[in-house]
């Protein structure tokens, strides 16, 4: 989730990556961070997919719907690698 030097201090990549070393130094479980850090980079991943921006500051409750909408629609098994 790291994002390059360049990239905004909120962009989601950066905060999810201080995220991680936030919950690791209160003793959060490996699982959880995995389960937080993955969700935040799905959301990322759809952003981009739909050329929106990933700094936190410029999403609104319009994109946040918009990706609801997504999951409601996406089959819940389609990215799995053994259907084909």
């Amino acid at each position: 989730l790291v994002k390059n030097a360049q990239s905004a201090p909120t962009d989601l990549g950066n905060l999810a990556a201080g995220y991680r070393r936030c919950a690791k130094s209160e003793g959060k479980s490996k699982n959880t961070i995995d389960i937080v850090t993955g969700s935040i980079r799905y959301f990322e991943q759809f952003l981009l997919s739909e050329g929106l921006e990933t700094d936190v500051t410029l999403i609104t409750a319009r994109e946040i719907r918009a990706f609801i909408v997504y999951l409601q629609r996406k089959s819940c098994f389609s990215e799995h690698p053994y259907i084909q």
